[in-house]
């Protein structure tokens, strides 16, 4: 069915004591069906920091992602889409995470309060790494190694197959 729903969510926790923590994270997502044309938008966000007693605060957790997307319904319950996502996490080395989706989407169930829907498409991944997060350093703050010590961009291809149902209020 055609309409229009928007999100926005955001967190916060902060201890102290033995030891000490700052936490974010916020989100926030946009879809529009018009006719056979569907439209969609999301931001995901993460910061952390921490420390053990008498340390200094640390960053814990740094990372950021977006997605659009774009479906073109040829039935009413089927189309055919495409996923673009962008992703940067500190800690997992990631620079940049580049996703492009294309593929099929089927709602077996289709009312205003109701849906449930199942996808089959193709990810094409490329990733843009960093050191940064991939480092192990000793008690004194010293270089041990790198994980993963890969400094070429990567690419990944996998097909994904989802089933999802959602309950509306």
């Amino acid at each position: 069915p055609e309409g229009t729903t928007a999100s926005l969510s955001a967190g916060g926790l902060s201890s102290s004591g033995n030891s000490r923590m700052l936490a974010f994270t916020g989100s926030g997502a946009f879809e529009l069906r018009r006719a056979d044309n569907g439209f969609g938008a999301g931001l995901v966000g993460n910061y952390g920091e921490s420390a053990p007693p008498d340390g200094e605060m640390e960053l814990t957790t740094q990372n950021l992602q977006a997605r659009l997307r774009y479906d073109r319904y040829v039935l009413d319950d089927a189309s055919v889409f495409l996923l673009l996502t962008g992703r940067h996490d500190r800690f997992q080395g990631l620079a940049f995470r580049f996703n492009v989706d294309p593929g099929f989407k089927y709602l077996f169930v289709n009312r205003a309060s109701t849906a449930l829907w199942g996808e089959l498409g193709y990810d094409f991944q490329y990733d843009i790494r960093n050191e940064e997060g991939r480092e192990v350093r000793d008690d004194a703050g010293m270089l041990v190694e790198i994980l993963d010590n890969t400094e070429e961009p990567t690419i990944g291809v996998g097909t994904i197959l989802t089933m999802v149902a959602k309950k509306i209020k």
